[in-house]
């Protein structure tokens, strides 16, 4: 199985999708229709724009949130992003994901598909805060980025929709300077309640570093991922070759280091 790499974050599925592709070409090319045709409902439509959501979340509902964050035990949060991101995070926490079902249905009506639950995280940025530009896994079609707190806005920078990037595009040198110089960006800045609801596995999106106001500057963001509905096993590239049928597919989950999400 060849290997892909690409050097924006998260990019391990799009690596095993190629190393997938490029597989079945070579060893089984009457499938390769079948193949390419099943990741379909996870493209998005070129149409879809950015929706800025003024109130996601009511001010109860806020400070509810705000109190479960304080009252998270140190030990709990990860802390393998705070030199490259400047963060900490805790993924699917009981009480978020119970809101993340909850949400599901007003999710679908705005992106005008059915979709469901894929995972969910509190994202908490200190004074090294940062985000590359980058596009998500599929895993996360559907982003809802709902801003808890912070001591300053900081905007995140969102691109159009476009077809998933190939390796050839991008110098693996100067990739973020290239993204960035090559897409109509639109900043969006989210104040506390507020949320950005985008396709972040079609939008490349990132944040400058974060704003230096305070001694001790930080912005808490509560990200929800949502995929379409029956999507699971081939948004998870562990499930490709059970689902597919082809045991080589296998392989892949050791390409690029990929971690599943869901």
């Amino acid at each position: 199985m060849p290997e892909f790499q690409y050097p924006w974050y998260d990019s391990g599925w799009l690596a095993c999708f190629d190393a997938a592709i490029a597989y079945i070409r070579a060893h089984l090319p009457d499938r390769i229709g079948e193949f390419e045709a099943a990741f379909e409902t996870l493209k998005t439509d070129p149409n879809f724009d950015t929706i800025l959501l003024d109130r996601c979340i009511d001010e109860s509902m806020r400070r509810e949130l705000c109190d479960l964050v304080d009252a998270i035990p140190d030990a709990q949060l990860q802390k393998y992003e705070m030199f490259g991101f400047g963060r900490t995070l805790l993924h699917n926490q009981p009480r978020l994901t119970e809101l993340q079902h909850e949400w599901t249905d007003r999710v679908a009506s705005l992106v005008g598909e059915a979709v469901e639950p894929s995972y969910n995280f509190l994202s908490l940025y200190n004074n090294l805060g940062v985000c590359p530009p980058h596009m998500d896994s599929p895993e996360a079609k559907w982003t809802l980025d709902i801003c808890l707190r912070h001591s300053a806005v900081w905007p995140i920078l969102i691109g159009p929709v476009r077809s998933w990037p190939t390796k050839r595009e991008y110098d693996p040198l100067g990739w973020q300077e290239q993204i960035k110089g090559g897409e109509q960006f639109t900043e969006v800045r989210l104040a506390p309640g507020q949320a950005a609801l985008f396709s972040g596995s079609s939008q490349w999106h990132y944040r400058e570093r974060i704003p230096q106001v305070a001694k001790q500057n930080f912005v808490h963001l509560l990200f929800l991922h949502y995929i379409p509905v029956n999507c699971r096993m081939i948004a998870n590239p562990h499930r490709w070759s059970d689902h597919f049928g082809i045991p080589a597919l296998a392989e892949i989950r050791e390409i690029a280091g990929y971690e599943n999400g869901t």
